[in-house]
């Protein structure tokens, strides 16, 4: 089950503005819907993630690098339909 989470955080993150990696910490990037309609999908990544982190973080980090989660809220809402 590892290798199916670790690609599913590599996939659902994105790279920083500021530099990730340091000689002590690690940086991770999510990009999430928090709210609206698509909410549901969105926290639960979060709360999965800061799970993960939380877990990872406890057993000394990546290569001795504690990990830091970034999240920003997508706002993902629906289409509209076309106005007559």
């Amino acid at each position: 089950m590892r290798p199916i989470l670790v690609s599913f955080v590599l996939c659902s993150t994105l790279v920083a503005a500021e530099p990730g990696l340091s000689p002590t910490e690690l940086l991770i990037g999510q990009a999430a819907a928090l709210s609206g309609p698509a909410s549901g999908l969105g926290l639960g990544m979060n709360l999965g993630l800061k799970a993960w982190v939380a877990q990872v973080n406890a057993k000394g980090g990546i290569h001795g690098r504690t990990l830091r989660l970034t999240t920003v809220m997508t706002r993902k809402r629906p289409p509209r339909p076309p106005r007559p």
